[in-house]
């Protein structure tokens, strides 16, 4: 499978990847001022355009069924493609960055790919019933119902189209209402935000069903203490609703997963604070420092 990758610098030879995995909502690498700071950390951004989005060929359209999502067979598949894409590069020492919808591809990846030394979760979705984070209130109905009913995945899928044909600024607007700090990230990157509004427009319908079955459904993977031997930590923004940070801290506490929280930023925690993802990647280090001299 030939898989979209950015590669941000890439005569650059001497730095530590740091491997991205986007979300549904924001299938594009991030700015480059965040690939600047990467930069300047000795990180080099690694951008993958996941399968079904782009130029990234689909998975096979069997792993599309529900009982293929449901069991994670699906989820299993495309982390060992992204863990065929690691080899193929030749990557090593790797700090893998999960952002939202991707996170369950990465708790795969994380745990079958030796050459990830750290990872961070970045707006992690850990509970079905946090359905009233999704903005507008009529696209969170709609996507609650398009995880059981292909008629109602229909209908979500024309409507996100609609919107984003006729306004897309917009309508991430809506999507980021909770978050100034997103917001101001959306207008000063809107390019950024029209060409994943394209992607989004042209990825096949189950493709959307597939990313919400996945995270917003429960994920058989995650078992008490699943982390607690991994280097890993998951990063959430203050700047979303109350149901999302209480149970990120309920989960995270029986996963044994460390949260960090950034005070400004929400769906794009991430993309939006390099500084915090820096120094997490410290405290990931210093974390495993300490172990290795117990």
């Amino acid at each position: 499978m030939a898989i979209e990758t950015m590669i941000y610098r890439p005569e650059r030879k001497d730095l530590r990847p740091l491997l991205i995995l986007h979300s549904i909502e924001f299938p594009m690498p991030p700015s480059a001022s965040f690939c600047d700071r990467m930069l300047e950390s000795g990180l080099q951004v690694i951008f993958v355009r996941r399968p079904g989005y782009g130029q990234t060929p689909g998975l096979p359209p069997i792993l599309m069924t529900q009982n293929h999502i449901d069991s994670g067979a699906a989820a299993v598949t495309e982390a060992s493609v992204i863990n065929q894409l690691i080899l193929k590069l030749g990557l090593e020492d790797i700090v893998f960055l999960g952002v939202g919808s991707a996170n369950t591809i990465g708790f795969r990846l994380c745990g079958m790919c030796p050459a990830i030394t750290h990872s961070i979760f970045s707006n992690p979705v850990f509970n079905p019933n946090t359905w009233e984070v999704f903005r507008p209130k009529w696209f969170g109905a709609v996507l609650k119902q398009s995880i059981v009913a292909r008629s109602s995945l229909r209908l979500a899928s024309k409507g996100v189209r609609y919107f984003l044909r006729r306004d897309a600024i917009a309508f991430f607007h809506q999507m980021f209402a909770k978050s100034v700090t997103d917001r101001a990230y959306l207008s000063e990157n809107k390019i950024d935000f029209l060409i994943a509004a394209r992607l989004m427009i042209e990825a096949n319908p189950e493709l959307m069903r597939y990313e919400l079955r996945l995270v917003l459904r429960d994920d058989p993977v995650l078992r008490d203490g699943l982390f607690s031997s991994l280097s890993v930590a998951a990063l959430s923004g203050r700047e979303t609703t109350a149901i999302w940070a209480r149970e990120l801290d309920r989960e995270a506490n029986r996963l044994g997963l460390p949260v960090i929280k950034s005070k400004k930023g929400g769906m794009l925690v991430a993309y939006t604070n390099p500084d915090i993802v820096i120094d997490t990647i410290a405290k990931l280090e210093a974390a495993a420092s300490a172990r290795r001299e117990v």
